[in-house]
């Protein structure tokens, strides 16, 4: 079942990735988190729905996959681009198995400090552009929302998700007609094609 973003809204889906379970030697690990934000026509933005959850490296890919089919079609997912070139690798394959599956997604670099990739969120909520939906997720969502200091002594996996999804809407273009470019060229082409 589709989650309820509002009609006529653009939306993506931020993911910040972790590939670990509770253990003896790590009892609090970092939680895989996916932020679902809507952005209306009067640039509003929604916090839709919010997924976090523990699984190893091999079963998120599975439960990325599984959240996106839920999601709204057209919903744009962003996965974290890890430094080096092995995360850059792991990435890619993650993009390829989304693609694969008919979902959009893409690599986004987190080259900024967490503070500073989450000023343009906390700016929009506090000027009151930021509306979110009634759900389980709510109470740890602003939870960790709320206790955010950019230190490593809190947790921020949501935190990275909200700003990365937030960001790019923000910044969203205009994705070019393809189809209507190919005709335009196509129509172009037979009229000056002297083969026919």
């Amino acid at each position: 079942r589709e989650r309820g973003c509002p009609a006529k809204t653009c939306n993506c889906r931020a993911w910040d990735i972790a590939g670990s379970l509770p253990s003896d030697s790590l009892p609090n690990p970092d939680w895989t988190a996916g932020v679902l934000i809507g952005k209306t026509k009067d640039a509003r933005y929604v916090v839709c729905d919010v997924v976090r959850f523990r699984a190893r490296f091999g079963e998120v890919m599975q439960k990325i996959i599984e959240t996106a089919k839920g999601d709204p079609p057209g919903t744009q997912i962003l996965l974290p681009q890890e430094p080096g070139q092995a995360g850059k690798a792991a990435g890619m394959m993650m993009i390829k198995d989304l693609i694969s599956e008919g979902f959009p997604a893409r690599m986004r670099p987190s080259n900024k400090s967490k503070v500073v990739r989450f000023q343009p969120f906390a700016a929009a909520s506090q000027a009151g552009l930021v509306d979110y939906l009634e759900g389980s997720w709510n109470d740890t969502y602003f939870e960790e929302l709320e206790r955010f200091d950019g230190s490593r002594t809190v947790k921020d996996d949501q935190v990275d998700a909200t700003s990365d999804a937030f960001i790019t809407l923000a910044q969203r273009f205009q994705i070019p007609n393809f189809t209507a470019a190919l005709q335009e060229s196509n129509s172009q082409f037979k009229t000056h094609n002297p083969f026919t």
